[in-house]
């Protein structure tokens, strides 16, 4: 099922998703089964590999960068999926 209201950006694989998502650090996988956006594999591995960079190596740390992009993200989608009275929207981080 696809989500044409959201503004992210949706994008075709030429390889396998599951392979990839297999292919993942395993702390990357325990934090992408609770993660709220559904994050590709290869996104997800460039954003942990910035993030375990930011955070000299400490996967705890990372763990709470990705959650802060992902918060970030899901604050400049939510005014385009549900408008701008959605409740928790924070506007000017969402500009």
């Amino acid at each position: 099922m696809t989500n044409l209201r959201s503004s992210l950006k949706a994008r075709r694989r030429a390889a396998n998703p599951m392979q990839e998502y297999d292919c993942l650090p395993s702390a990357l996988r325990l934090w992408l089964q609770d993660a709220a956006l559904p994050w590709s594999a290869p996104s997800a591995k460039r954003a942990w590999r910035n993030a375990m960079k930011q955070a000299g190596g400490c996967e705890k740390r990372a763990m709470s960068h990705m959650a802060r992009l992902e918060t970030k993200s899901l604050q400049k989608d939510a005014p385009h999926v549900w408008g701008d009275r959605y409740p928790g929207i924070n506007r000017a981080a969402a500009r």
